[in-house]
């Protein structure tokens, strides 16, 4: 992880700190399926969820605060410390010494001059007109997602990316909208419907568009624990994305 994502995710915990009634809010889970219709549980577990995922996210920043904070010694102590009370006062509710403890980090984080992250992915060639626009628009929104640090989101934009490719790669092979007859289609059902009409694709691509859903199913769904894809998988998983698109529309 990044100095720079590091830095965003303290300003999300503060910012969702800053948003809670601490009267009334519970760091106790709660099972999300028998609240489905309560507002205010639902509210809580998503509440729950932002600050567990930013808090894991700041912990694994261990590794490069201590190599980068090399020569602030007094410094490194303090933020190691700092990062390994965090879950204590989460789970005791002591919000304001969390935010103070997170403050006091991020003036740390900040002696450090690191440079604004600006990775722009290269965008597929040919795309074809009537996705276009759609297709541009969520690369943009995937690549503000990397940047901040949101790798869920980029990830879940990635299945989405990918199901907007199949859809118009198959209405292009057959003249069949499947949009129209079948909205809800998975990526699996369609790569299935294209074998069905005996379309076949590149191992490897059929490969990478199975891996990609995986990933972005972890990534909805509620499991036990919650899926944090790191930035690593992340770029990984965008660059899957990215390729198989342009090998779907390169003819």
């Amino acid at each position: 992880m990044s100095i720079y994502n590091l830095k965003k995710s303290i300003e999300r915990l503060n910012e969702t700190l800053s948003k809670i009634d601490q009267s009334t809010f519970s760091t106790e889970k709660k099972d999300l399926k028998k609240s489905f219709f309560s507002f205010k549980d639902r509210k809580q577990f998503y509440t729950q969820e932002s600050i567990e995922s930013n808090i894991k996210l700041i912990k694994e920043s261990i590794n490069e605060l201590n190599d980068i904070l090399k020569s602030k010694p007094v410094e490194k102590i303090k933020a190691i410390e700092i990062i390994n009370t965090l879950d204590s006062l989460y789970s005791k509710k002591d919000f304001i010494r969390l935010k103070d403890s997170l403050n006091t980090l991020y003036e740390i984080t900040s002696l450090v001059n690191i440079p604004q992250k600006e990775l722009l992915f290269n965008k597929p060639k040919k795309i074809p007109e009537e996705i276009r626009s759609e297709i541009l628009a969520d690369i943009n929104e995937i690549e503000k997602c990397f940047k901040f640090g949101c790798y869920r989101s980029a990830v879940i934009i990635c299945g989405r990316l990918l199901e907007t490719a199949l859809h118009r790669k198959y209405y292009e092979l057959t003249n069949n909208d499947l949009l129209e007859k079948a909205p809800g289609i998975g990526l699996g059902k369609i790569i299935a419907k294209l074998d069905e009409l005996n379309i076949k694709f590149d191992p490897g691509l059929t490969q990478q568009i199975h891996l990609i859903n995986q990933m972005r199913i972890f990534s909805v769904h509620n499991k036990k624990e919650a899926f944090n894809p790191s930035e690593i998988q992340t770029h990984a998983i965008i660059l899957y994305t990215l390729d198989i698109i342009e090998k779907l529309f390169k003819q």
